[in-house]
């Protein structure tokens, strides 16, 4: 069939774990944690490759075309804006795909094609945002003209990858946009970094950042869910160990697992337990649900199940790649889900990477050391809030000392900050620090700041053993969990939802940041780039919580702000 050329889309069906840096317990072998690779460090080439037979069946996504798409991002600013008849009237899934997308008749249109030309329709999101497939690599290639290469690693994983140049059909034209999720490669995670083997233990974390005053108030997550995203699973037997480390209790936590997922823990247990216990040790009675996918799923595939599901207002995201190589734009699937999730009121915490301005540089496919300067994604998103990292220093008694960007130069590792290539600052994204000699008017990261540095990284217990993990994927779900104690002292206050909250932080710490009353503002140490300074900065955002009176403060806010 005749049809415009158009690239597979590059929002492939991957995630890349950021950088779960264990230290302490564990002992890593030469090799592990990453890529294979040769001696002069760059990833090895596929095992074995061919060409994939006809017969075999393959998912993807037909993108469809948003035709108000032009209209999120002020429809979105509106639900977080006071001033806005729109404040805080949020949007579901179903109506988000109803003021933006293509009418119902047209999508049955769009499905009705496929399944007339043999292809089977599997997921229709009520974003309207895609069409989920599965058919035969002969129908791809007599459709859209693409074949599949099937390949295996060194280490056994097997997976396929696009050849040649995908044609959306004449009569598709008017519908959808691109094919994609046809490059099914797999996750690759940088080397474990060691350090010190003691790590912060939950009562630590509390003393240092005030969990502790919030605790004695009652605060404990009772009452309040809160998800999480893995592209791996987890042993239910380390979370009731760690429980015992730490002297608590709470729900069991629930598993739900897309098409595909594993249900036998991978080598990305370890940032699964880390997400998990982290939350954990913070708000033990809250309810975690924790969503595992393949490493083949799409971002889109997880976000939108978690919308559409409503079991939760707070989402911790540990996962991500560096924005030139994630080749994000605000018009597909990925973002469309995360721009649904913002305005249907869910906060989604994502880390904002572990080598510092230089996400790119485990970047597997063949660019080893990749050193230009780039970001993460989906943390540069306006639709999420980027958590950065730190440093943290404690007095003898465990209370806090003080904190400084986390870079380590000799391993290339560090918090995780920068701005995007694609998306435009928000017009909430103010407040001193935030207009700077940087600044291009894209969207800057991180929003604020946790613990990550390995040296004084968190304890968890993963694979039966206690280790110590650092990375901004410490400090993402540290930051989760804490914003589900001030979503529990919002609904004592008959506040069901606090909404997307990025917002909410730039408010309030833009009118605290010369008291330091919120936040630790946080001025020494960088991330290989860019230096903390006073204020908003690349390195830390605003820094890292004072939560005994930020917690509060949000929820005022919020109060303060009615609908």
């Amino acid at each position: 069939m005749a049809g415009r050329p158009v690239t597979v889309a590059s929002r492939r069906r991957w995630a890349l774990g950021l950088g779960v840096l264990l230290v302490g317990v564990a002992v890593a072998t030469p090799g592990s944690g990453g890529a294979p690779r040769t001696s002069a460090g760059a990833p090895m080439p596929a095992a074995a490759e061919h060409a994939a037979p006809p017969d075999e069946i393959v998912g993807f996504d037909a993108d469809l075309l948003m035709p108000h798409l032009d209209q999120v991002p002020a429809a979105a600013a509106a639900i977080s804006d006071p001033t806005s008849p729109a404040y805080r009237q949020y949007v579901s899934a179903a109506e988000f795909g109803a003021r933006f997308g293509l009418p119902l008749a047209d999508i049955a249109q769009v499905a009705g094609w496929f399944t007339g030309h043999g292809f089977q329709v599997i997921n229709e999101p009520a974003n309207r945002s895609e069409l989920g497939l599965r058919g035969t690599v002969a129908q791809l290639h007599s459709t859209f003209g693409v074949s599949l290469l099937d390949r295996t690693d060194a280490s056994g994983v097997a997976y396929h990858v696009p050849s040649g140049v995908t044609t959306v059909p004449d009569q598709l034209r008017p519908y959808v946009t691109a094919v994609s999720g046809l490059d099914t490669s797999p996750a690759s995670r940088p080397q474990p970094r060691f350090g010190p083997a003691n790590g912060l233990h939950p009562d630590d974390i509390a003393r240092a950042y005030g969990i502790d005053a919030l605790h004695a108030q009652g605060l404990d997550g009772s009452g309040q869910s809160v998800a999480v995203v893995s592209f791996d699973t987890f042993d239910p037997r380390d979370i009731t160990s760690f429980d015992r480390a730490a002297g608590i209790s709470g729900p069991a936590v629930q598993i739900v697992r897309l098409n595909g997922a594993s249900k036998k823990p991978g080598d990305g247990q370890d940032e699964v337990s880390l997400d998990l216990e982290t939350i954990r040790a913070i708000a033990p009675k809250a309810q975690i649900y924790n969503y595992e996918a393949p490493q083949s799923a799409n971002w889109s595939d997880l976000i939108n199940r978690i919308v559409e599901d409503g079991k939760v207002q707070i989402v911790s995201i540990s996962w991500g790649r560096c924005e030139p190589f994630a080749d994000p734009s605000a018009g597909d699937p990925d973002d469309i889900a995360l721009a649904s999730a913002e305005m249907s009121g869910l906060s989604i915490f994502v880390s904002s990477g572990d080598n510092g301005a230089y996400d790119c540089l485990d970047e597997p496919a063949g660019l080893a050391h990749d050193f230009r300067v780039a970001a993460d994604y989906p943390s540069v998103s306006p639709h999420v809030i980027a958590v950065g990292g730190t440093y943290l220093s404690l007095h003898q008694d465990g209370s806090y000392l003080g904190e400084v960007a986390w870079q380590d130069p000799l391993s290339q590792g560090g918090t995780g900050g920068g701005l995007s290539k694609v998306f435009a600052k928000p017009s909430w994204q103010a407040g001193p620090g935030v207009a700077n000699a940087q600044s291009t008017g894209k969207r800057q990261v991180p929003d604020v700041a946790g613990p990550a540095d390995p040296a004084s990284g968190m304890f968890v217990v993963s694979d039966g053993e206690g280790e110590v993990v650092g990375g901004t994927s410490a400090a993402t779900p540290f930051w989760a969990g804490s914003m589900v104690l001030a979503a529990q002292l919002a609904a004592k206050g008959g506040i069901t939802k606090l909404g997307f909250l990025d917002p909410v932080l730039y408010a309030v710490a833009a009118a605290h940041a010369s008291d330091g009353t919120l936040f630790h503002d946080v001025t020494a140490g960088a991330n290989l780039l860019y230096a903390a300074a006073p204020g908003w900065d690349y390195a830390t955002g605003w820094g890292s919580p004072r939560l005994d009176a930020l917690v509060p403060a949000i929820v005022a806010y919020v109060h303060d702000h009615p609908r």
